[in-house]
């Protein structure tokens, strides 16, 4: 990652590099059909995943934006609706697809140095994240893991502007997992209406902020929790051969939970120390 400096006003600069990796034509009325056509959730995930395919394409023709940012642009203004506020961009509660999508936001900063990327990210936690560290509608006693995923942005939050409400309430996440319900066996329930019920995404939803979150503030003895997390769930969820049948039939399907399950491997997998040969 290349470097950025911040002013404390919203003045980000870094000399971006680009890198092309091949030519793309894309017309953008195909992504206001997208927005009006599919369910908000399911657009976020899509987005999102586009974001970090499409981060280093550069058009061959004129001066047009990359996808990448014809896309952020896209979600940034038309992916949710505030009626309350009669505003695009950020949606009306704290939802784990917003940390979805802002995610691929962060992607085209770190790649252009174009602070109207981090200002949008800042600007939507800071609809809900209040002076004293509480989260606007979210509640810690629904221990539910889909809410631990903004989590990432909140620590990023903390690292670049060093203001402590972001730390507090990246404290208040990681509180829920310290009293999140578990297994007999020691895994977190997905959430408190599913008892004893591990998914495979409530993986992507937790861990890597779990994981982040112990690295920035050293909680060392944390790591031995979150990789078992990801023993009991491929300990308990299938045998190696109906684990085969499983993916390749779910990949076919292009189903959710096994891009979960990649996804919060390569998160997580990446934040661990390496100091245990297990």
């Amino acid at each position: 990652m290349q470097n950025c400096s911040y002013s404390g006003q919203g003045d980000w600069s870094k000399t971006p590099g680009r890198i092309t990796i091949g030519v793309v034509s894309f017309e953008s009325r195909m992504l206001s059909t997208l927005t009006r056509k599919l369910p908000v959730n399911v657009m976020a995930r899509l987005v999102s995943v586009l974001f970090f395919c499409l981060l280093g394409i550069v058009p061959a023709y004129g001066q047009s934006p990359p996808l990448s940012e014809r896309m952020a642009s896209t979600a940034m203004t038309a992916l949710y609706r505030d009626p309350a506020r009669n505003e695009s961009g950020i949606p009306a509660r704290w939802t784990y697809d917003f940390g979805v999508v802002l995610e691929g936001v962060e992607g085209v900063w770190y790649r252009t140095g174009n602070g109207k990327y981090f200002n949008h990210l800042k600007q939507g936690l800071d609809r809900f994240v209040n002076a004293d560290g509480t989260i606007r509608t979210y509640q810690l006693e629904d221990y539910n893991l889909d809410n631990i995923r903004l989590g990432r942005s909140l620590l990023l939050l903390y690292k670049v502007t060093g203001d402590e409400k972001y730390h507090k309430a990246a404290s208040l996440l990681r509180a829920q997992l310290k009293t999140q319900p578990r297994t007999s066996d020691g895994g977190f329930w997905h959430k408190k209406i599913y008892p004893s019920q591990m998914w495979l995404d409530g993986l992507y939803m937790a861990e890597p902020f779990y994981a982040e979150y112990a690295a920035v503030f050293h909680e060392e003895a944390a790591f031995d929790d979150i990789a078992q997390q990801f023993i009991l769930m491929e300990r308990h969820s299938a045998d190696e051969r109906a684990a085969f049948e499983l993916l390749r039939a779910k990949a076919r399907s292009t189903n959710r939970s096994v891009v979960d399950l990649a996804q919060a491997v390569l998160d997580g997998h990446s934040l661990l120390p390496n100091t245990n040969g297990d």
